[in-house]
């Protein structure tokens, strides 16, 4: 009476891994182990495998399908969304535009006024910037403490 067995691969795969072959003579006897099997026993046609790699191929294959439709659906969507929104953005500046034309732009001293002190204040922010830069240059050249920095500030 011949033994029912799945896969001779898979048995001869596991004895390979619990005891490793060192030699030649180990994978001789491994060789001959492997056709003495093959003679004595009957390969076991496991129907239930084969169904259920079919069931599984199917499955993910339908995942795939629906995978690109809802792409394709996610992208539709994001061009409505977008047209919409460019329409929306449009007419408010279309909006914008002839409320401009209609009033007049008046500068008036103060703004000019103002506009000569932010320019003013930024030079100095500037000023102060590069002051920073190049101590912090001094501070990795000369090792410096960034607290007698901020002390002379």
């Amino acid at each position: 009476m011949k033994i029912k067995i799945n896969s001779l691969d898979t048995l001869i795969s596991q004895i390979c891994k619990k005891l490793p072959p060192s030699s030649k003579e180990d994978l001789k006897v491994l060789n001959k182990l492997k056709l003495f099997i093959d003679k004595n026993t009957i390969p076991n046609n496991d129907t239930r495998k084969t169904e259920y790699t079919d069931i599984l191929f199917n499955k993910t294959l339908d995942i795939s399908y629906l995978r690109r439709d809802f792409c394709k659906e996610i992208n539709e969507e994001y061009k409505k969304w977008t047209l919409m929104y460019k329409s929306i953005i449009t007419s408010q500046l279309v909006d914008n535009i002839s409320t401009v034309v209609h009033n007049e732009i008046n500068i008036s001293t103060n703004d000019l006024e103002d506009i000569k002190k932010m320019n003013e204040e930024s030079v100095k922010l500037l000023e102060r910037m590069d002051k920073i830069l190049v101590e912090r240059k001094g501070h990795y050249n000369t090792e410096k403490g960034i607290i007698k920095y901020f002390r002379s500030l």
